[in-house]
């Protein structure tokens, strides 16, 4: 019986051996998976992190570009939609926005010295009958004034005449605002 236990201890001892030996590995296995999901922790919080500052970033100026949008309508008098819309028809017709944008600068002014008499557009405004103020006595809106202005160009005969009422209206821009004026108020 004592062969018998002391070859149980040999096998339970060498069992035992194998079984720490097993231990230990299975252990080095989980700090080494651990080290891995920690890194990649790391990684997908810097991922996040970067992906919250772009979308930030983009937030703080898609905000500006709308400001911006609409102090540059309230300068020229404009709606924000009439302004994007001229933006628009502005780049079908390869005129810079910044082109488009001080001639309505320009126009604008020049329609307010017309009302009071004033200025190069009055004779303009007078021979082409164009209205600026409504029925009670009120300015119309640059827009509506820019529409009747695109059609009288439109249908304005010579090509020379044309590009004399789009320097009066726009000074050096009226040359690059007849691609945005020359299909009239329709073109628009």
């Amino acid at each position: 019986m004592a062969a018998a236990i002391g070859a149980l201890r040999v096998t339970l001892g060498m069992n035992s051996a194998a079984f720490e030996k097993g231990t230990k590995k299975a252990g080095r296995s989980l700090d080494n998976l651990e080290r891995k999901f920690k890194a990649i922790a790391v990684a997908a919080a810097a991922a996040m992190t970067a992906a919250a500052a772009a979308i930030s970033t983009a937030v703080v100026k898609v905000a500006n570009d709308i400001d911006k949008l609409g102090k540059t309508a309230e300068r020229l008098g404009l709606t924000t939609k009439e302004l994007q819309e001229l933006r628009y028809a502005a780049e079908l017709s390869g005129v810079p926005i910044a082109t488009l944008e001080t001639s309505m600068q320009r126009f604008a002014r020049r329609l307010g010295e017309a009302a009071k008499g004033e200025g190069v557009l009055k004779d303009v405004i007078k021979r082409t009958n164009i209205k600026l103020r409504d029925q009670n006595g009120k300015m119309r809106s640059v827009i509506d004034i820019f529409r009747d202005y695109a059609d009288v160009v439109q249908k304005t005969g010579s090509q020379q005449e044309k590009l004399l009422l789009l320097i009066k209206a726009f000074d050096t821009e009226g040359g690059k605002m007849f691609e945005i004026l020359k299909n009239g108020s329709a073109g628009l």
